[in-house]
């Protein structure tokens, strides 16, 4: 027994505070039990280890379904609109009218969520995404294809932007890296596996692969149902001040990010064109053009587990170069294992981007809903633009351009990462 005098605490009990208040008010001392005084913080440990496990499960899960279904009506789209008579204009035409929708609902809807909470905006986007596959499936021809593909992007918008501010929000101090981790790999490893799956799918028919994805996005959503998400404890340590990391990391990220999804974008939308000029088959043209999602994949497994790029510049610096030999690559390659790779790459590159600027727009408390919106907004500037330039570029003036103007993105990247960090050495030099 442990016997508590008037005034006494209880050292390393969450509750002391209450029980002193108790004691305090009380002229006789209180006799306690051992149990009594270890027993609720055991619990409330073992508690909290549950919380953060089902948090990071949820995280993971909730994207690889949601992007597995994103990624697999994306492969889906643009053979749809190839077998209905389009070229590379009318892809990227396509993909930027979409992408182009996106980027107000995510610079809006990112900062809504902040006032009327994170679900009631992202469920319905995912509900909304799974009718626009089963319609994607049921399509007749160009314009419907291009309707339903925008009706996705624009639920993609909606949705991204309140799912990681809600990742944010139940991570405690300690844990954001974690569980961004968590929802990195979710998003990338299921849009790789489905991706990668499209390819055989597709033998058995396309609108099959828009109705597995509407089925992939009604699991997401009632997961996002499911989990009873509690934002975390606005304690003494968790409102201390997170790691400070320079702005200028920010900005080099996010024009690493910008420049990811440029290639991505024309990756996805404008090289089937190209793969069907090459003469390869429907399948053969969505394995290939998987690797880049197997690549970011990849790229997220490596920056998950450990923090080598987390406030260094070379990651990013790296990254901005492997996309200039990757665009310079896909330029010059025909063949499947050479083009593959180089899809990889830019996946891979683009992972430690996106790593980076998500990572570091959500390392302060404050503004998550609009970090995150500024987030997807890039991710979807970068695919409109990427869309839009690609498919003009290869369309009027060659079918491989697209990838030297990606490789002269990432090289303009690299000069202004240089420049800045120079201006920024000699700035601290200074006041020193």
């Amino acid at each position: 027994m442990i016997y508590v005098a008037p005034g006494d605490s209880i050292p390393g009990n969450n509750a002391a505070f209450q029980l002193t208040r108790r004691v305090h008010c009380s002229p006789e001392p209180l006799k306690l039990s051992l149990h009594e005084v270890i027993g609720p913080c055991k619990s409330n440990v073992i508690n909290g280890r549950m919380r953060i496990t089902k948090d990071r499960i949820y995280s993971f899960l909730i994207p690889w379904f949601s992007d597995g279904a994103f990624a697999l009506a994306t492969t889906a789209a643009p053979l749809l609109a190839l077998r209905f008579g389009a070229d590379a204009m009318i892809l990227g035409v396509m993909g930027f009218a979409a992408h182009a929708t996106r980027i107000p609902l995510c610079l809006t809807l990112g900062r809504a969520s902040e006032r009327v909470g994170r679900k009631p905006i992202a469920v319905p986007a995912i509900c909304v995404a799974a009718a626009g596959m089963l319609g994607l499936g049921l399509s007749w021809g160009i314009v419907s294809v291009g309707v339903f593909y925008w009706l996705l992007a624009a639920c993609a918008g909606a949705l991204y932007p309140p799912l990681q501010a809600l990742v944010g929000d139940v991570s405690r101090r300690g844990q954001l890296r974690k569980n961004l981790s968590a929802f990195n790999l979710g998003w990338c490893m299921g849009g790789g596996v489905a991706a990668l799956a499209a390819g055989w799918l597709v033998l058995v028919g396309l609108p099959l692969v828009a109705y597995t994805a509407a089925g992939g996005a009604l699991v997401a959503a009632g997961l996002m149902i499911a989990w009873r998400s509690k934002p975390a404890a606005e304690t003494q340590e968790s409102t201390g001040p997170f790691p400070d990391y320079p702005g200028s990391l920010l900005l080099i990220a996010r024009m690493g990010h910008f420049t990811g999804f440029f290639g991505y974008s024309v990756i996805r939308n404008v090289f089937p064109k190209l793969g069907q000029d090459l003469g390869w088959s429907e399948p053969t043209i969505a394995k290939v053009v998987a690797m880049v999602l197997v690549g970011q994949a990849a790229g997220m497994v490596a920056a998950s587990f450990s923090s080598w790029w987390r406030g260094k510049l070379w990651p990013q610096l790296s990254a901005q170069g492997a996309m200039v030999a990757a665009g310079c690559g896909i330029a010059a390659a025909s063949s499947t294992v050479l083009l593959g790779s180089c899809f990889f790459a830019v996946g891979f590159a683009l992972s430690v981007a996106y790593s980076g600027a998500l990572y570091y727009g959500l390392s302060s408390r404050k503004d998550r809903g609009r970090n995150t919106g500024i987030h997807e907004t890039l991710v979807s500037a970068g695919y409109a633009t990427g869309s839009l330039i690609g498919g003009f570029v290869a369309q009027f003036v060659a079918p491989r351009a697209p990838y030297l103007v990606l490789a002269f993105f990432a090289a303009a990247c690299m000069v202004w990462t240089v420049s800045l960090t120079r201006a920024q050495t000699s700035k601290r030099a200074e006041l020193t």
